[in-house]
């Protein structure tokens, strides 16, 4: 996790109307909540981790489709 982590963290934003980009910099943040609290807890999630991760999955499906872009997300 730690690895995956550190490969995206400093990626840049990606290229998106301006009006999705609200929707992308919250689930950053609600994503990067969750991965830190996993690694700062010796790869123990966090209380209510799991659901965050799974609206998180369902709301970058949405934004997926409406940039036309395909889903990669189980």
């Amino acid at each position: 996790m730690a690895l995956l982590w550190a490969a995206h963290h400093p990626g840049p934003f990606p290229d998106v109307p301006f009006d999705h980009r609200h929707d992308l910099a919250y689930l950053e943040f609600n994503m990067a909540g969750c991965v830190m609290t996993y690694l700062r807890n010796d790869d123990v999630p966090g209380p209510g981790a799991v659901e965050v991760l799974r609206d998180c999955s369902v709301t970058l499906d949405n934004n997926n489709d409406r940039n036309g872009c395909r889903t990669a997300t189980p």
